[in-house]
Formats: structure tokens, C-alpha cells, sequence
């Protein structure tokens, strides 16, 4: 999609469609609605009436235009001022979701052209409206034989910020990116087919290395907790590095893990039909980190970024790793394999403890993780772990700002019992109470003393219903803007 900026006012463009704002309750005084008002002989007014628009967040009104100006005229509402005058955050969120709201309003329709009139001068509301536009119309119809492809060409935004419509094109790119990643059906979504996918990323930007290890280099490395869920697949497991380094560094090492299970049957403990169709999203902790690293140069990050992803499935073969067995973790502590759905943190045990010797200032770990995450905080929020509050506060702040959801939880001590083994060093499974925590307490084994956050994504990873206007059914790219939002104050 082609995404522009002028200067002068949105009635004077050639357009099918023109996209206004409006706060709650502001019909009779916002410059812009009643001048389109004006234009239209009274219809704002009077559709509003009939419909009974207020300006609510969610609500939009169409109103046709005439042969003198665009052929339809779309107002979406952001809501009370009240909720966001005093959080700027806020405020960018309501037009992230306003501006989606219009979209996919005139995403069925056959609008080839459209015009968004930008209320602020600010580069960040800028940049919310593009995130919300590229977001708002996504689709994905790669496996479709007949796909419904939106007749939308081009968006012009009038007296918009130039340097914040392309920072939200870019952030929407990655994240899109992230998202056509998780829905790429399993079968074409191999760990070789991640492998591929990175090194794509570092054959277009000379800033970016990657390192890609196969079955025999990831036992060299003593990586045997890995292995131990990847054999009972006859997929080849797959183990990236990726690296990248800025022109000028600002002495800054930051780590990125993620989980990359590109399907997880459950092994063994095998899931049931009805929580395993949607498993080719285990991997989407992996396909934010390679959302980031595709723009990470763009946007001129000034720390050196490391992203670490042991790919692999987790399947029921003749040699799959059997509930009962004890398997060793490249730091050398012994895992007892009780559950062989838990998966991801013996994974992960390996990733962190690789990643933590590479002497990071921080290392943040992004996994579609617990079950119990999406219990105690549902479909739309992610969990937040930390060992350092300097770390946590980060994320938060980042979260804010990108509208990206997320809570802390505590990494209680006080529930370390729930590691212990008696026939190894820790187990992988634990009661069902506090799942979430007991599985953060499981990875802080393996970090040391290196400041690190986890990230449970379990819940806002993949949607099957679209819980925001710019959320479709399927993967989000849920992290890629909040990272790329830390990464750039680092």
C-alpha cells in the first residue's frame, strides 16, 4: 500500500473516501466534521441523529459524498477526551483504534483511494494512525485459491508528520512480518523455514548476522535439553543467532529469546484435537524476534542486539523424549521430564543460559508459554517476569507506549518447591496453582545473575476472535512494536 503525506486540507483531495476524527460529544464543535457538515448540507448532523453517533470509541459513520468531493465521508470516534487528556499513551491508543475501526469499515467496499485528515502536528499520533492503517489492513491469503484482495491502492495524510508515518509504516511492517510467520500452516513452517526466514533478513541488511546450527553443532555446544524435545520429530532442529550491530554503539548489549516451537503436538502428553489446530503458533516468541531484527537497522537502534531461537517441533515419533526421562541442560543442571507439554522451558533453558553468556546489559525472553498465563490474565494481556526492576520498568513504559498489553507477576521464591525433583536437579512440570510464576521460577535457573525479563504471550499471541480493531483473527505480532519501542531509548 502506497502511504503519502500533503499539506493543505483533506477537502481538497481527489479522493474516494475521507477518514475524520472526533472526540465523544464534540459533533457541534470539531472545526473539521463541521466543515464536512458544512460541505454536505447538514447530513453529519442529521445521519449522527438518526444513528445515534456520539463520537464513542468504535463508532463510525458513513455518510455519501457528492460529485464535488470524495464519495464517501467517514468519522470515527475516539472517545471521552477525558480518558486520555492527561496520558499521552492513551491518546494514541484511541487513534490506533479509531483509525482501525474506519479501516476495516471501508475494507469490504470498493475504495481504491482514501484521505486521512491528521489532527495533530505530533509525529506520534502520525505514527499511531500508520501503525493502525497498515495493521487495520492486513490480510493474509497466502493459501486461499481465490482470495478477496481490498480494492484500497492508496492513503494520503493531510498535514501529517513525515518522520512518524514512516517509523508507524516500519513498526507495522515488522510486525506484519510476525504475523504472516505465525500463519504459515506447520508444514511449511519447519525449523529450516525460520532458518530460511533469518537468514532472508540478513541477506537484505549488511548490519545484520546470523549463525544457524544444526543438529550435530547444537550437541557440540551441549544443548541436550533442546535436543531432548526436538527428537521426536524428523524435522532437523535449528538454532539461530542473530547479531546486530550499529555503525555507533552506545556500549549497550541487549538479548533476545524466543521460543520457536514451530508445532507442538504435546509429544507424548499428547494434546487434544482442540487445543493442538492452532500450535503452529508456538513459535510466535521466535517470529517477534525476527519481526525486530527485519527493521531493526531502519529505525537506527543504537545497542547491539543479539536474538537467540532454538527452533524445533515437539512431536510423538518412536524416539520422542518419554515423561520420566532426565535430561541434561547446557549449564549442566538435570531436568526431570514429567509432562512432555511443557516444553518451551527446556527449550528456553538452553536459549537463556547461551544467551547469558554472552554478558548482556539485559536479556528479555518472549514465549507462548502457560495455559495459566491466559487464565489469570485472558486473551489480550501478556505476563511480565523480571529479576530486575530496572529491566521490568523498561518493558512497561514500552508497553505503554506501543499499546502492546501487559501485567507483572511475581517471581515469587516462595513457590521455588515446585522445581524440585526427586531423581534430578528440577522438574518441568508443576501443580496446577500459579503455573505462570512456577514456569518464570523454572527459567530464572537458568539466567544467573545476567538482568532478564519473561515475556508469557500465550494469550495475545494468536487471536481467534479480533479482540481490537487492528487485531485480526490469527497472529498479531503481539511484542515486535513494544521491543522495537525499548530497543530504540536503549
Amino acid at each position: 500500500m502506497d502511504i503519502k503525506n500533503i499539506k493543505g486540507s483533506v477537502f481538497e483531495q481527489k479522493t474516494d473516501a475521507v477518514v475524520l476524527f472526533i472526540q465523544e460529544g464534540r459533533l457541534n464543535s470539531s472545526k473539521s466534521v463541521l466543515q464536512a457538515d458544512k460541505l454536505l448540507q447538514g447530513r453529519v448532523g442529521k445521519h449522527s441523529l438518526v444513528v445515534d453517533f456520539t463520537g464513542k470509541p468504535g463508532q463510525v459513520l458513513l455518510i455519501q459524498g457528492d460529485s464535488n468531493n470524495a464519495k464517501l465521508f467517514v468519522v470515527s470516534g475516539l472517545g471521552d477526551e477525558k480518558t486520555f487528556a492527561k496520558d499521552a499513551n492513551k491518546k494514541l491508543e484511541a487513534y490506533r483504534s479509531a483509525t482501525g475501526s474506519a479501516f476495516q469499515k471501508l475494507s469490504g467496499m470498493k475504495i481504491k483511494s482514501v484521505c486521512v485528515d491528521v489532527p495533530s502536528v505530533s509525529s506520534d499520533v502520525s505514527q499511531a494512525i500508520a501503525e493502525a492503517v497498515e495493521l487495520a489492513s492486513y490480510q493474509y491469503n497466502s493459501y486461499k485459491s481465490k482470495p478477496k484482495k481490498s480494492a484500497l491502492e492508496s492513503v494520503v495524510f493531510a498535514n501529517g508528520n513525515e518522520k512518524g508515518i514512516a517509523s508507524g509504516q516500519l513498526r507495522a511492517k515488522a510486525a506484519i512480518l510476525a504475523r504472516d510467520l505465525v500463519n504459515t500452516p506447520a508444514q511449511h513452517m519447519r525449523p529450516v523455514d525460520l532458518a530460511n526466514s533469518a537468514l532472508d533478513i540478513a541477506k537484505k541488511d549488511k548490519r545484520v548476522k546470523v549463525t544457524v546450527l544444526n543438529r550435530d553443532e547444537i550437541k557440540k555446544k551441549g544443548m541436550r535439553a533442546f535436543l531432548a524435545i526436538a527428537q521426536g520429530s524428523h524435522a532437523e532442529p535449528k538454532f539461530l543467532h542473530l547479531v546486530y550491530k550499529p555503525a555507533k554503539s552506545s556500549g549497550k548489549k541487549i538479548v533476545l529469546v524466543g521460543k520457536g516451537l514451530t508445532f507442538d503436538s504435546g509429544g507424548l502428553s499428547l494434546k487434544d484435537a482442540k487445543n493442538m489446530y492452532t500450535m503452529k503458533m508456538d513459535m510466535a516468541g521466535a517470529a517477534a524476534v525476527l519481526g525486530v531484527f527485519s527493521v531493526i537497522s531502519q529505525l537506527n537502534v543504537k545497542a547491539e542486539v543479539h536474538g537467540i531461537i532454538a527452533a524445533c517441533e515437539n512431536m510423538p515419533g518412536g524416539n520422542a523424549i518419554r515423561p520420566g526421562d532426565v535430561v541434561s541442560s547446557m549449564s549442566g543442571k538435570t531436568i526431570e521430564i514429567l509432562h512432555t507439554d511443557a516444553e518451551g522451558r527446556v527449550t528456553l533453558a538452553d536459549s537463556l543460559f547461551y544467551g547469558s553468556k554472552l554478558k548482556p546489559s539485559m536479556m528479555i525472553d518472549l514465549a507462548t508459554l502457560t495455559g495459566a498465563c491466559v487464565v489469570a490474565l485472558g486473551e489480550e494481556i501478556a505476563g511480565l517476569m523480571s529479576n530486575d526492576k530496572r529491566v521490568s520498568e523498561k518493558i512497561k513504559k514500552a508497553s505503554d507506549a506501543s499499546g502492546e498489553l501487559i501485567w507483572e507477576l511475581p517471581l515469587f521464591d516462595g513457590y521455588k518447591h515446585e522445581l524440585k525433583s526427586k531423581f534430578a536437579d528440577m522438574k518441568n512440570d508443576t501443580s496446577p496453582w500459579a503455573g505462570s510464576v512456577s514456569a518464570g521460577l523454572f527459567l530464572k535457573e537458568f539466567v544467573g545473575n545476567t538482568p532478564w525479563a519473561h515475556i508469557d504471550i500465550a494469550g495475545p499471541a494468536y487471536a481467534e476472535r479480533a479482540y481490537s480493531s487492528y487485531t485480526p483473527i490469527g497472529g498479531t505480532g503481539f511484542g515486535v512494536r513494544m521491543l522495537l519501542n525499548l530497543l530504540e531509548n536503549e
